[in-house]
Parts: structure tokens; sequence; C-alpha cells
């Protein structure tokens, strides 16, 4: 069951690689899904005493350590696949250089928290709309 939870994020981090592009998924997921598996290991961790402790724990421990690193792949993919130009991630620009359109719809989620399906002018919330502050809270609690 726990393989089936982490392995899960591996299509996704394959499918980002051949788009090169993060398009439709929510950085601000990843980031609480990231700081979740994160804070569960370090639970674990504080709380064994020795190696007879973390043996029952480790099936837990290696599937929050392996699901925080695939996660932490996808949150580099988010940097990584992004136009320094502007809010489009690399594949869209080429779309957009080559003259293709996208031509299938993609989940929106405005401000307001709605979501709603665009096939054309959707606005997607991206890295550079996350605040300063909260990419800098991520960034010490990368460090630490």
């Amino acid at each position: 069951m726990a393989a089936t939870f982490f392995l899960g994020r591996v299509p996704q981090v394959f499918k980002n690689w051949q788009r090169k592009s993060c398009a439709g998924l929510s950085v601000e997921m990843f980031l609480v899904v990231f700081s979740a598996a994160v804070t569960y290991c370090a639970s674990i961790l504080v709380r064994v005493r020795s190696w007879a402790d973390l043996a029952p724990k480790l099936p837990f421990f290696t599937d929050a350590a392996v699901g925080a690193l695939l996660d932490l792949i996808i949150l580099a993919q988010f940097f990584m696949y992004k136009n320094p130009d502007d809010d489009t991630t690399a594949a869209d620009s080429e779309s957009a250089a080559s003259g293709k359109q996208r031509s299938t719809p993609r989940a929106t989620t405005g401000r307001g928290g709605s979501s709603h399906s665009s096939s054309s002018g959707g606005t997607s919330r991206k890295l550079a709309d996350v605040p300063a502050e909260k990419l800098a809270a991520l960034t010490s609690l990368l460090e630490a």
C-alpha cells in the first residue's frame, strides 16, 4: 500500500520531464505535501532511540522519505521548466513559437479557489504568483 502511494508520483515526474512543463499542477499543493512528508519523517526520527525502535517504523519512514524525495523532484521541475521571461513554462513558449495551440482544456484555479476549465485564455497560478514570504519560509525549512 505504501509503495502505491509514493510510486504514484513517478508517472507525474516522467510526464513533466517529457513535456518540459508542470502546467496544470499546483506548486502550493506540492509544497504542503512535501512539508508534511518531511515533518512525518522528522517525527519518526525524533522518537527513535535505537534501531529496535526504528525497525517497526521503517516501512512508514521509507514511504514518507521516498514520497518527500519525489515531491522534491517535482518541486525542482517547477523551477527548471519555468520560463524566466514570463509566467509561461518552457513547453508553453515552445508551443507558441511553433504556432501550435494547446488543444486540451486545462483546469485552473482562481484566487477565490473556484476551479474552472479553459481551452485558451485561462490563467493558472504559477510559481511567480507565490508570495515571497512563502518562498522564504520554504527555503529556511529546506536549509534547516
